[in-house]
């Protein structure tokens, strides 16, 4: 079915003119009749026939159950687009937009002309191409007879010089065959004569020689001698200098072993799985809550110092990670003071810790979680002024409470010993009645062994 249309070719259309004449005048009518036709398939219900005109306006659509269909147009050109429906009345299959033109018996006329004076200028062109190659072949045989003429006369004088050439080579061997006789009799005169002076130089040669040997015995006797003396001389410099060279090779290697000692020593140091750690510094405490007490009888001061201490032991590692546990001491002092009375809050804090250290980017730089619980000490003291009316004394106290707490920071390790530690401690206190939160930002110093 995809191959209805692939071999539809439009022809020229021609128009007929046709004068008509009736009664005692002329009418003249223009009847245009055209029959398009395409190849027909049984598996086609019905075509669809579009004409577009040289605008590309569709100016008629015919519908037929026929593998053609008449037209009447003008003269002109045109379009047509055929689409052919199965047997269930679907869209099967349609041509592309092909061109076709109307003309006139005249223009058909002229087109017959043109065609026939093309072809007698074609035919006139094939005759003056034949008369051409007639005269090339002509032309080519006379040359080819020439050729072979010229081949024939340049065979004849090479011979001719060849035999000329022959006679002269024979002449020349001749006269050479003659003066290689003489040069070899003469060669021949000459080795002789030169070998009775080698003979005679021989013989001088060998009474030189032996004179030579003599001699050359003598000498080498001498030089046996001295050089037997010289190996001895040698030998017993080179024990002396193998022995200085033993004694600083032993010096040398005992100097290598001691650094190499001191050098194991010193790697096994740097090395070393150090998973103790002691620590101080400074921070400062601030009370986040205390129950009203601070703020009902006290007017502390909002920045206290402390102190601290850490010791840690961290015995669980890898690559990422530490684990262990670290002892944490710290101790701080809030002050408060009015017309009556000083009040001075000494605090020293004892607390046990989980720790679990994570690697940041690189092993300089680890963030450290601890959490644990411990016990505060305080001690109390309030000093009464004397022209308080009141006959109070000054009092001293002790007191012990439990403690929970935690802490965050970042540990920058720059050595392997040195170790410095910013962070920030949170811890809860038990106290009766008045329950205490102090947050305590610090940086400390620390040492790892």
């Amino acid at each position: 079915m995809s191959n209805i249309f692939s071999s539809f070719k439009f022809k020229r259309l021609i128009i007929f003119l046709c004068l008509i004449f009736a009664g005692g005048f002329c009418l003249f009518a223009q009847t245009f009749t055209q029959k398009l036709s395409w190849s027909s398939d049984p598996n086609v219900l019905e075509y669809k026939v579009e004409i577009k005109d040289s605008s590309g306006k569709v100016i008629e659509t015919i519908t037929t159950p026929d593998n053609f269909v008449e037209l009447s147009l003008t003269h002109g050109k045109y379009k047509c687009r055929i689409t052919a429906y199965d047997l269930l009345g679907r869209e099967s299959v349609s041509t592309v937009w092909q061109d076709f033109e109307v003309i006139s018996q005249k223009e058909e006329q002229a087109r017959i002309a043109r065609e026939k004076a093309e072809q007698e200028r074609i035919a006139a062109e094939k005759a003056e191409k034949e008369r051409l190659e007639a005269e090339r072949i002509a032309k080519e045989k006379a040359e080819q007879e020439r050729l072979a003429k010229e081949e024939a006369e340049r065979k004849a004088r090479e011979e001719e010089e060849q035999k000329r050439l022959e006679e002269e080579r024979l002449v020349q061997e001749k006269a050479e065959e003659e003066e290689r006789l003489a040069k070899e009799k003469a060669e021949e005169e000459r080795r002789l004569a030169l070998e009775k002076a080698e003979q005679e130089e021989k013989e001088r040669l060998a009474l030189e020689e032996e004179e030579r040997q003599r001699i050359a015995a003598e000498i080498a006797a001498q030089e046996e001698a001295e050089r037997l003396e010289a190996e001895r001389l040698k030998r017993e410099e080179e024990e002396r200098a193998e022995a200085e060279r033993l004694a600083q090779q032993k010096a040398e290697e005992e100097e290598e072993l001691k650094k190499q000692k001191k050098e194991e020593r010193r790697k096994i140091w740097e090395n070393y799985d150090r998973k103790f750690g002691l620590a101080a510094g400074a921070g400062l405490s601030f009370i986040l809550y205390d129950g009203n007490f601070f703020s009902d009888y006290m007017t502390p001061s909002q920045f206290n110092p402390n102190l601290n201490g850490q010791f840690s032991y961290l015995p669980f590692h890898n690559n990422i990670l530490r684990f262990g546990m670290e002892f944490d001491a710290m101790a701080t002092r809030f002050n408060s003071s009015n017309q009556y009375f000083n009040l001075n809050l000494s605090m020293l804090f004892l607390q046990e810790n989980l720790a679990l250290r994570l690697k940041l980017k690189s092993e300089k730089f680890w963030l450290q979680i601890k959490v644990g619980a411990g016990i505060v000490l305080i001690n109390e003291n309030l000093d009464y002024y004397d022209d308080t009316d009141d006959n109070k004394k000054d009092t001293i106290r002790n007191f012990g409470f439990i403690t929970v707490g935690g802490g965050l920071s970042v540990v920058f390790v720059p050595t392997r010993l040195i170790t410095i530690e910013l962070g920030a401690d949170y811890n809860h206190l038990f106290i009766p009645d008045m329950n205490m939160g102090l947050l305590t930002p610090y940086v400390s110093l620390g040492l790892r062994f």
